[in-house]
């Protein structure tokens, strides 16, 4: 049985990805290595959508803020403490005033090793996929490229899917005054509903054309079936 085999089924795509962006760094090129060598298509959507620390310090605070809140301070500065201090600071400044205080302090006292800074990643990484998995946080409408589509498997299998258009990271806007507060938000309301019917279109399109090459496969089927039993008649 090939490395991927086993996470065809519905819902399997993901499972790998979260297994993938959860083991060390090693181990994780090994298996992306093995990944490649059965199915290149797999291997390039998984480094895709695999979620990183750096990459979630890039988000903005609105959605950050739905996520370390929730996690024990002592987790979130072991996780931070490998982190440059710029990349430390967007993600502190989600946290309220004493939080923010009381995680700066234990990543001045704390001299974690590098499996415990691990460990701390990856709690950090469950707890946004189980947020992602409950629809308290959706990828769609800040990283566009993280989002998986159901069917993603199907779609894979058949050769037909088209990565989505990553969006660019979403920062939250600071003009000075109202007006231009409301025009930029209309135009960014504008882009995102354009750019939600553009991916209802293309989804819908790629359901159809999998839906289409299903029929054909079974006239094309049916059609032998037939002239199998005209052979057999004329025989």
């Amino acid at each position: 049985m090939g490395m991927i085999d086993r996470y065809r089924k519905k819902g399997g795509f993901i499972q790998l990805v979260n297994l993938i962006e959860t083991t060390g760094t090693d181990k994780r090129e090994k298996f992306l290595k093995m990944i490649q060598d059965e199915n290149a298509s797999w291997e390039s959507e998984i480094r895709k959508k695999m979620l990183t620390l750096e990459r979630v310090a890039t988000w903005s605070k609105t959605y950050l803020m739905e996520i370390f809140p929730h996690i024990p301070t002592q987790p979130v500065a072991c996780a931070l403490f490998a982190l440059s201090p710029e990349k430390q600071a967007l993600i502190l400044d989600s946290l309220s005033y004493g939080d923010r205080r009381k995680t700066e302090e234990a990543i001045k006292e704390m001299k974690p090793n590098p499996g415990e800074i691990w460990a701390s990643q990856v709690r950090i990484i469950n707890e946004i996929r189980q947020l992602v998995s409950n629809g308290k946080i959706k990828f769609e409408k800040f990283d566009q490229d993280l989002a998986i589509p159901e069917n993603i498997e199907e779609l894979l299998a058949s050769g037909t899917y088209i990565p989505s258009v990553a969006l660019e990271t979403y920062s939250e806007p600071e003009p000075s005054a109202a007006a231009p507060i409301a025009g930029a938000n209309q135009v960014s309301s504008n882009v995102s509903d354009e750019l939600a019917l553009l991916r209802r279109k293309l989804t819908a399109l790629t359901q159809d054309n999998i839906r289409l090459q299903k029929e054909n496969k079974e006239l094309r089927e049916k059609v032998e079936s037939i002239k199998d039993q005209i052979r057999k008649i004329a025989a």
